[in-house]
């Protein structure tokens, strides 16, 4: 990724403004629970009221977030989130900004990380274990074919539906 080191203060939000799909996040969703901390973003279940469904938020307070290459690094997952469509990946829906905050809209998996399944099903069948290389590879298939490295792939960030 080409990185434009030159760009500063609200000429890098200016940069930005091309990934971000709206401004108004407030008024279309309304945040259910926390699912998820990361180190700069933190996950949240929402209900999307302008589509009827739920949505996983990823939000990023600009200030933190924005440090060092850290806004270059929330580009580039955006462009690569944006590219993917696949059954066995997550679909960003949009992407919102507010005065102080950025927030991804992304699909909702219904389920448990792989790790809290393999804990709670010390035992899984054969075919439980089928299914999930199964989505798995197919999942890892498609970011191969997008020439995409998932640099945090781990047993936390696999959902099990």
């Amino acid at each position: 990724m080409e990185r434009d080191f030159w760009l500063r203060g609200k000429e890098w939000e200016n940069h930005l403004l091309k990934y971000i799909t709206r401004r108004d996040f407030h008024e279309f969703f309304r945040p259910l629970r926390k699912i998820g901390k990361g180190n700069f973003a933190t996950v949240y279940l929402a209900e999307d009221m302008r589509a009827n469904r739920r949505v996983a938020i990823k939000a990023f307070m600009k200030e933190p977030a924005f440090k060092n290459d850290g806004k270059y690094a929330i580009e580039n997952e955006i462009k690569l989130m944006r590219r993917i469509k696949h059954p066995n990946l997550v679909t960003l829906y949009g992407v919102y900004e507010t005065k102080n905050s950025l927030y991804l809209s992304m699909e909702y998996i219904q389920g448990h990380s792989l790790d809290s399944f393999l804990r709670k099903n010390t035992s899984p069948t054969t075919e439980q274990r089928h299914k999930l290389l199964k989505g798995l590879l197919n999942g890892l298939k498609e970011l191969s074919r997008l020439r995409i490295v998932h640099r945090d792939l781990k047993p936390e960030n696999i959902i099990v539906s």
